[in-house]
């Protein structure tokens, strides 16, 4: 009686999901790839043509480093191996000329054959967006252009905007990596809301490691790495508080009270500073999540010890609460690539928000 109760059950299991109708596929799949990662899909014919210019707009140098690492590591597929890990990037770069469009047409379903087609303009370039093609969450730029000629001329000409595109792209798409899909869940954040008036979120694989009038930092030990996050304000009064030098010697002021380097046998201070000297300072004045801001890039360095390593400053204006709120990235990663782990603090920072 019970292995008849058993098949029965077996049965009607198998004839309801029979009658359920099958996701599409593309949706089982979820995003991947590294932060700084690019997919670049393109013919070999293009690829051969045209890698050094691409690589240009994609591998530029990250400023405010003491050596030379690239904003993004490409990952390039032709026709011949377009498949598992770049179809399924979060951030995937698309350059197809008409005249070659046979070539890769196979490498797409056909409704999106159909939509690249009626795109495709004869006399100059197209380029569109479309969002989880192949998985999800993942941004797909296409680039189509009517030939070689003009695919030239947008590599050149583009370079600005596809960079702003990839990061953009990027703060959207990989951070889902590294931060919880529920913000509301992070404690840190609820606290921070309630206490300041703003946050950011907290990875789970941060903690709290800093807690002061002053100063508040997350940080991340992998190995003999070190990541932190290290926010500090003060009431707005005055446009000079976002000019270089004051927020250089803020900066100085802050983290050198708070941050120090190991204890010397001779009792000589350790503390962080900037390396104003040696390694460029980058600025640029832009628009955090609505905010004016001016992102600062540079070297830190721990005077009167062996330790240095990039950071990135964000000084924040907030009207609403008539505070310059400074948040500082820094990373410590002697032998190692500095890119990557300095761009896992630029995604933590972009979830500043504001009280509502």
């Amino acid at each position: 009686m019970i292995k008849r109760r058993l098949t029965l059950t077996i049965l009607a299991f198998i004839t309801f999901s029979a009658c359920k109708s099958v996701p599409d596929e593309r949706w089982q799949h979820d995003a991947m790839g590294e932060i700084g990662d690019v997919a670049v899909l393109t013919d070999q014919m293009t690829w051969g043509m045209y890698n050094t210019l691409i690589d240009s707009i994609f591998g530029r140098d990250l400023p405010g480093m003491a050596g030379q690492e690239p904003f993004f590591v490409i990952r390039n597929s032709d026709e011949s191996n377009f498949d598992g890990f770049y179809k399924k990037n979060y951030n995937l770069f698309i350059f197809l000329q008409r005249n070659r469009w046979q070539v890769m047409k196979s490498l797409f379903d056909p409704s999106m054959q159909e939509k690249i087609e009626s795109k495709f303009s004869p006399t100059g370039l197209v380029v569109f967006k479309a969002q989880n093609v192949w998985a999800q969450p993942q941004e797909v730029h296409f680039v189509l252009t009517p030939n070689a000629e003009i695919m030239e001329q947008t590599l050149r000409n583009k370079r600005a905007s596809f960079m702003i595109q990839a990061l953009e792209t990027e703060s959207r798409t990989t951070i889902s990596s590294l931060i919880d899909k529920h913000p509301e869940r992070d404690n840190m954040r609820e606290s921070m809301l309630e206490e300041y008036g703003y946050a950011i979120q907290k990875p789970v694989t941060y903690q709290v490691s800093l807690e002061s009038d002053e100063c508040f930092g997350i940080s991340r030990y992998i190995n003999a790495k070190k990541l932190g996050v290290y926010i500090y304000e003060e009431p707005y009064e005055k446009e000079e508080q976002f000019s270089q030098s004051y927020i250089i010697g803020r900066r100085n002021e802050i983290l050198g009270k708070h941050l120090q380097g190991s204890d010397r046998p001779d009792s000589i201070p350790t503390f962080m500073s900037t390396d104003s000297m040696n390694v460029k300072l980058f600025r640029r004045q832009f628009e955090l999540n609505g905010l004016y801001a001016v992102e600062t890039r540079g070297w830190w360095e721990m005077t009167n010890d062996f330790m240095a390593g990039p950071f990135v400053n964000y000084t924040i204006l907030s009207t609403k609460q008539n505070k310059v709120i400074s948040i500082d990235c820094n990373v410590f990663a002697p032998g190692h690539d500095k890119n990557r782990l300095l761009r896992q603090l630029e995604l933590i920072v972009s979830t500043f928000e504001e009280k509502e």
